[in-house]
C-alpha cells in the first residue's frame, strides 16, 4: 500500500490544505496525473510525492479522518517536471493565491485531454527536470532598441529562447521578421492542445527552438532556456486582469530566468 500527496487541480480556499493525501495499491510516480474524490466530486490532481504506507503508519493512526483511495491513474508517467510545481508554488506565494489554482493556471487547459494527446505524440513521454547552467549565479538583464541588434542576439544565442509579445499584432509582426532568418527553429505558441503537445515534446527533447507567444507561453516547460526576450516590457498586456491569479509576466520572467540562470532581454520596439 502507498500514500500519495496530491495537489488538486481546482480552486481550494487559500487557508485550507493544498496538498492532500490518498492511498493506492501501487506506487505512483511524482508528476503523474490522477483522478480523486474531493467533497464528493471527481477532481484531477498531480502527484507531488508517493511514499510507502509504513512511513506514514503512525501519523495515519493518530488522524481523525480516513484516507480515500485514488480513483483513477490517468497518466502513470511523469507528466510534469518538478520545475512546473516550483513555478506554481512561486505563483502561489508571491500573489497570495491557492497552490491548487496556481498549478491549474500553469498547466494546459483540459489537462486530461492534453495528457491523452501527448501520449499519442510520444507514448514514452516523461517530463525531465530542466538543464541548469550551474556556472551562472543569477540572470543578466540586457536592453536593446534596434532590430539588427535583436536579430544578432538570436543568431548568437544557443539553447532554447522564449520571445514574449504583448498582443497578437506584435506576434504576427515579429513572426514575419523571424521567419526570414530562423524559419527552421521558430515556433508560435499553439492555441490548441493538440499542437501544444508537439511543442512540449520538442522542448523536453532539448531541441533548439525559438518560441514566440503571449504571456501564457511563460509557463512552457523548457529544458534548456537560455534567453527570455520581452518585447516592449512596459506594455500593460503583460498583466493578467481578467482572471485569478492576477500575475505580472515580468515578475514570472525574472523568477524563471533566475531558475534557469538565463538572460532577460528587453527589446523596446515602437
Amino acid at each position: 500500500m502507498f500514500i500519495s500527496d496530491i495537489i488538486p487541480l481546482t480552486n481550494l480556499p487559500f487557508k485550507t490544505p493544498q496538498i492532500l493525501s490518498y492511498y493506492s495499491v501501487q506506487e505512483i510516480k511524482s508528476g503523474a496525473l490522477v483522478e480523486i474524490f474531493l467533497n464528493k466530486q471527481k477532481v484531477n490532481g498531480i502527484v507531488y510525492k508517493t511514499v510507502d504506507l509504513k512511513q506514514r503508519k503512525a501519523i495515519i493512526k493518530k488522524a481523525d479522518f480516513s484516507l480515500k483511495k485514488i480513483q483513477k491513474i490517468i497518466y502513470d508517467k511523469k507528466l510534469i517536471s518538478n520545475y512546473l510545481i516550483t513555478l506554481a508554488n512561486f505563483l502561489s506565494q508571491y500573489y497570495f493565491t491557492p497552490l491548487s489554482l496556481a498549478l491549474k493556471t500553469v498547466l494546459p487547459k483540459n489537462i486530461v485531454s492534453f495528457a491523452r494527446l501527448l501520449n499519442k505524440v510520444n507514448p514514452n513521454f516523461t517530463a525531465l527536470d530542466p538543464k541548469i547552467d550551474l556556472n551562472n549565479n543569477e540572470y543578466l538583464v540586457n536592453n536593446i532598441f534596434l532590430k539588427d541588434a535583436f536579430l544578432n542576439l538570436l543568431k548568437e544565442t544557443q539553447g532554447q529562447v522564449l520571445i514574449l509579445v504583448p498582443t497578437n499584432f506584435y506576434e504576427i509582426y515579429f513572426t514575419e521578421i523571424l521567419n526570414r532568418n530562423f524559419k527552421d527553429k521558430l515556433i508560435n505558441f499553439p492555441r490548441s492542445n493538440k499542437m501544444l503537445t508537439f511543442l512540449w515534446d520538442k522542448l523536453n527533447k532539448n531541441e533548439e527552438l525559438i518560441v514566440i507567444g503571449n504571456r501564457s507561453s511563460i509557463f512552457l516547460p523548457f529544458y534548456h532556456l537560455t534567453n527570455i526576450v520581452i518585447i516592449n516590457p512596459d506594455n500593460v498586456s503583460y498583466k493578467s486582469f481578467s482572471q485569478k491569479p492576477y500575475y505580472h509576466t515580468l515578475d514570472l520572467a525574472k523568477k524563471i530566468a533566475s531558475y534557469y540562470h538565463a538572460k532577460i532581454t528587453y527589446y523596446y520596439h515602437y
